[in-house]
């Protein structure tokens, strides 16, 4: 066996590529050396068929190290040309000036993180101020840029983030469950919601709340200090359902401006009741005020001819205020003795009590009191009238008591009771 020992081995003239061979086995080469066939380093077996130009290898932690300039790049291009931009279609590259590392692809850059961790995704970043985040621009390539979530092997659950860029409107929707989140442009200005491909909720630039839908849904807003419940059809309703039970409550506000209950529920004050409060007494549940037509009849005959008798009330909660009027016409013709015997069409019955309501009947030169009762707790009619005169009780109501009745004269009643 024959064996040539030297260090070094250099061209004749002194120039150009230059092979080192150290004591150890190390080999250092100078200038530019191509390699005709794979190169492996630390093994002798090459790696994937795919990757196996360069095969480094080591028991331990590989790797390779690009040293660049404190203002240089360092890079790894890949190429399927030899000139223009093929030269680098995709690269990794990192930026020691900036201390950035980009990916691209196409020959542009899609992808680059910064020093603070900012991600830009696209051929232009732009960054979020001081703080870590992600951009994704679709580039001058127009199209819509987004996110996209996928479930494997199963094609329905599906979550999109994206930006429409022909409307400048953002997305977020969900395939599965039916849910769309939209942005509007920088024109409309608004956030929806879209359930069922139909509008259930819209936060507008006005910040007005729009629920199903700005044409017929309901708005909701706040402004100069007030909040505001708008449905456009003439009534605000605030619902309250109770699932378990399937009891809907509903308050509503109708177009008067007045806000209704539903019958039998009113207002609750019970949280500062007394100690003899009855079941239920804390709870204001009506308020009524109306007209009510009094039924005059006397015994011995009564004709109303073109007088005039009628009566208001007040209802709250189960205590009624009425009033009635009398006012003798022209051809008003009252009994020529005796009590009233009855009046009725009273609004509300009355519970089994005596009331007693105050009279007054009054002509140009007479005022006299007097009274009326439900006489034998009668629940439906007033029974009769009296008035007193000198101090003492005088018959009741007829044709000259308490004095003569004549065109203009008239009688006043009022009083309350308790329904029933």
């Amino acid at each position: 066996m024959s064996t040539l020992k030297v260090t070094h081995l250099q061209n004749e003239n002194g120039t150009g590529p230059a092979m080192s061979l150290a004591v150890g086995g190390g080999v250092t080469f100078a200038g530019i050396t191509t390699f005709h066939d794979r190169v492996k380093l630390g093994t002798d077996i090459e790696g994937h068929v795919s990757a196996d130009d360069l095969t480094i290898a080591t028991s331990g932690d590989t790797g390779m190290t690009i040293r660049s300039g404190t203002s240089s790049q360092g890079s790894i291009y890949f190429s399927d040309a030899t000139s223009g931009s093929g030269e680098y279609a995709g690269w990794i590259r990192y930026t020691h000036a900036d201390h950035n590392t980009t990916i691209g692809a196409g020959s542009l850059e899609k992808l680059r993180i910064n020093s603070i961790g900012q991600v830009g995704v696209g051929s232009n970043f732009s960054a979020f101020e001081d703080k870590p985040g992600i951009t994704i621009d679709s580039g001058s390539g127009g199209g819509s840029p987004g996110i996209f979530l996928k479930s494997s092997g199963y094609t329905g659950n599906q979550t999109k983030l994206w930006q429409d860029s022909a409307n400048a409107v953002s997305y977020l929707q969900v395939t599965e469950r039916p849910l769309r989140m939209e942005v509007g442009n920088t024109s409309s200005h608004y956030i929806q919601m879209d359930i069922n491909s139909a509008e259930r909720l819209k936060i507008k630039g006005d910040g007005v709340i729009h629920i199903n839908g700005d044409a017929t849904g309901g708005r909701l807003y706040a402004t100069g200090g007030a909040l505001y419940l708008q449905s456009g059809n003439g009534r605000q309703t605030i619902k309250v359902s109770d699932a378990a039970s399937g009891v809907n409550r509903t308050i509503e506000m109708n177009s008067d401006g007045n806000l209704a209950f539903p019958n039998g529920n009113g207002i609750d004050f019970s949280v500062s009741a007394g100690s003899g409060m009855s079941a239920g007494g804390g709870v204001l549940d009506d308020y009524e005020e109306g007209t009510w037509t009094p039924v005059w009849t006397q015994s011995g005959g009564f004709t109303l001819g073109n007088g005039t008798l009628e009566g208001t009330y007040t209802k709250i909660g189960r205590l009624v205020y009425i009033t009635m009027r009398f006012e003798v016409g022209s051809t008003t013709s009252l009994h020529s003795s005796g009590y009233v015997g009855s009046i009725s069409g009273l609004p509300y019955s009355i519970q089994t009590a005596t009331n007693t309501f105050l009279v007054s009947a009054s002509n140009s030169s007479n005022n006299h009191l007097g009274w009326s009762n439900n006489y034998s707790n009668n629940t439906t009619n007033l029974n009769y009238i009296q008035f007193v005169r000198n101090g003492t009780p005088n018959d009741g109501l007829y044709a000259t008591s308490p004095f003569t009745w004549s065109t203009g004269d008239d009688l006043r009643m009022s009083g309350s009771y308790f329904t029933a």
